[in-house]
């Protein structure tokens, strides 16, 4: 059985897919609805406003906790916004 907190992050998640696949398909109607964030991952778009002040060489922290993977194809965006760590010789 999964908790409220576990339910609003999936809606939103699927929220999120929804308005990054109507975007490309019809800009016009999103128009000034838009959060600032990005994608991170394949299956992750994250809110800048959800991210804690916890920096990490390949994971997001957000506020309320849940660790965020960064794949190393979304590292160099992730790290360009300031939500990485900086640059390490391993990526």
């Amino acid at each position: 059985m999964s908790s409220y907190a576990e339910d609003v992050l999936a809606i939103q998640q699927v929220l999120m897919r929804y308005c990054m696949a109507l975007d490309s398909e019809r800009p016009d109607l999103l128009a000034g609805c838009f959060v600032e964030g990005a994608q991170v991952h394949r299956s992750w778009w994250v809110a800048a406003s959800a991210l804690s002040t916890q920096r990490h060489r390949d994971k997001l922290v957000l506020a309320n906790g849940v660790e965020v993977p960064v794949s190393r194809s979304f590292r160099i965006a992730a790290r360009q916004r300031g939500w990485l760590s900086p640059a390490d010789p391993r990526d």
